[in-house]
């Protein structure tokens, strides 16, 4: 599920549930925008259930996520990745006249042989500034939900938390626990010989 945030007024509190199959996310999100215009747009995005992907040679992985992705246009499909032609914007790009002034997303991800972790990229200030600094981020998760509050004045290109659901994963029926064993095992080896 995706809705737009609007962008034609000059600041924007979104509160919002959406959900997709069993994920559910609120945001709360206060949106300046410098100049608004309908050629910078955002989405908040919920996706639950599983993607493929060609690095992994079209295995399917178990997915969750509860975000916000800057989009060419209306079209989810423009959202990403295309956002900005494929490529990470050098610095010296244009950037998108809008700043958040407050980012808090919370969903009720699967904690079950999962994985979830904040997930926030920079609109670049200057070279290989992509990265939000951890100060300005506040992450938090338990058994019931995670959270995900984010305090910067940089403009975002996307914001999230998003987990890997290991249990979805086609064969995967070790608890994670086992895996995680397995690869502690495996990386000793060496040692051990």
């Amino acid at each position: 599920e995706n809705i737009t945030l609007p962008n034609n007024q000059t600041s924007v509190t979104f509160n919002r549930n959406i959900c997709h199959e069993k994920l559910c996310c609120n945001f709360d999100l206060n949106v300046q925008y410098v100049n608004p215009t309908s050629s910078v747009q955002y989405k908040a995005v919920v996706f639950d259930g599983k993607r493929k992907t060609r690095a992994t040679k079209d295995a399917e992985y178990g997915l969750q996520v509860c975000g916000v992705v800057l989009c060419s246009n209306g079209s989810i499909s423009s959202c990403g990745s295309p956002a900005v032609n494929g490529v990470l914007p050098h610095f010296n790009d244009s950037k998108p006249n809008v700043i958040f002034r407050a980012i808090n997303i919370s969903g009720n991800f699967i904690f079950d042989n999962a994985n979830p972790l904040p997930n926030v990229l920079l609109w670049p200030n200057t070279p290989d500034s992509f990265l939000i600094n951890t100060k300005d981020v506040q992450f938090s998760s338990d058994n019931t939900k995670s959270s995900l509050i984010v305090n910067t004045q940089n403009q975002i290109m996307t914001v999230a938390i998003h987990s890997r659901v290991f249990s979805r994963d086609p064969g995967n029926s070790a608890p994670m626990s086992h895996v995680s064993l397995f690869i502690m095992l495996i990386s000793m080896v060496p040692f051990i010989y």
